[in-house]
């Protein structure tokens, strides 16, 4: 390859990052242009709400003779490449609660990265149960992640046929292959939030639509412009699941008949990149290129994590549960959020953390140690399931 064909690639290549950092450092400064000082508390202009009534975060403590089986939702948050930590939970879960098995079902609802995992997790345990010889679902979706994080990485030539940085043609063929074509109607229990922006309004598939192609649904759900193009619908532009709220914890409490919602929020991170460029991508113009944007993605990363954080929080007091802190170390009855801590994932990276696996389980175990030992009534009832040894 010559030194200009080189030059013109990376000149590409800047040019492409450069417009869509443009594009996502002017996001967030219209969400910043959305706050109003109110007494010094920040509070972000309030999206049109369409949920259906919200049960209440409390319940009356009953004898174990009286409990119902337990009946689980997780909730999937959004998080970018980060969805190997969701990988790391639904590992756990299995281990823990035996969710793939035929007499646990469990219910999913989905945001933006969390999609893709809780998709292929109920996919997969569809294929387990029908031939229960195979890899547990938990197992095979490790080995998917593996297999394939080649489609996540940065594609110059993607963005110049305007299907933004990451090459959207390549994930619609993977969801393809192996979603293949199921419509909500076949997967039940699943739940995948989009947002309309035409309408400005969040759209929940499973709950309407459920004829509608579960890997198109998906497809809507992480188009996080101007990363990913979104999907046109009769309805309107459909985008990223994430963008009036990165956990679909209102989602989980309209359902009423869940006896224990499990919230996985990837919104926190570390101060600092994990990486400074170099491990990534060698040579000097990419390194110069790399240091160059880490600026701009550590200061997006900061304004991101502030306004999930800040949203989560607000969710919790709407219904009426308590502060994050006390969330966090298990004391709200019928909720636990597994907040898995990272640093961030820089813009360059190759593929996947794959690390982030590892560190979702080992959250969700000390997550769930957490609840029971503020909660030991419900690891009694949890017991009846054949609760694994984790907690013994």
């Amino acid at each position: 390859m010559t030194n200009n064909s080189l030059g013109r690639k990376l000149q590409t290549l800047e040019t492409a990052i450069g417009v869509s950092l443009g594009y996502y450092l002017e996001a967030i400064a219209e969400d910043i242009r959305k706050v109003k000082n109110d007494g010094g508390n920040r509070h972000y202009v309030e999206p049109k709400k369409d949920y259906p009534p919200i049960a209440p975060a409390t319940s009356p403590i009953l004898p174990l003779r009286d409990m119902p089986p337990p009946r689980m939702g997780f909730g999937l948050g959004g998080g970018g490449r980060k969805l190997t930590a969701h990988a790391g939970v639904l590992k756990f879960a299995e281990e823990a609660f035996s969710i793939h098995e035929i007499d646990y079902p469990i219910e999913l609802a989905l945001i933006s990265a969390g999609a893709i995992d809780g998709t292929l997790y109920l996919t997969l345990k569809q294929d387990y149960l029908a031939h229960p010889n195979r890899l547990k679902p938990s197992q095979r979706l490790e080995q998917i992640i593996l297999e394939n994080q080649h489609i996540f990485r940065l594609s110059a030539s993607s963005f110049n046929r305007m299907e933004g940085i990451v090459h959207r043609k390549i994930i619609e063929e993977f969801l393809k292959k192996m979603l293949d074509y199921r419509t909500f109607n076949d997967i039940p229990n699943l739940y995948i939030i989009a947002h309309n922006s035409t309408t400005g309004e969040n759209i929940v598939f499973g709950e309407v639509k459920k004829d509608y192609p579960v890997w198109k649904a998906t497809m809507a759900s992480i188009a996080w412009q101007p990363w990913i193009k979104g999907v046109e619908d009769p309805e309107g532009y459909l985008i990223d699941g994430g963008t009036l709220r990165a956990t679909p914890l209102n989602e989980l409490y309209s359902h009423t008949y869940l006896t224990h919602r499990v919230i996985v929020f990837l919104g926190m991170h570390r101060d600092g990149p994990q990486q400074n460029g170099k491990d990534s991508a060698k040579g000097g113009p990419i390194q110069r290129l790399a240091q160059k944007v880490h600026a701009y993605e550590e200061r997006g990363a900061e304004q991101h994590s502030s306004r999930e954080t800040y949203d989560f929080k607000r969710d919790l007091r709407d219904h009426d549960c308590m502060p994050l802190g006390d969330v966090l170390e298990g004391r709200q009855r019928n909720l636990t959020v597994i907040a898995p801590w990272h640093r961030h994932v820089p813009f360059l990276a190759r593929g996947l953390p794959l690390e982030l696996i590892d560190i979702g389980y080992a959250e969700a175990k000390a997550a769930f140690e957490r609840y029971f030992r503020h909660h030991p009534e419900e690891e009694a009832n949890f017991r009846r399931l054949g609760i694994s040894s984790s907690f013994q």
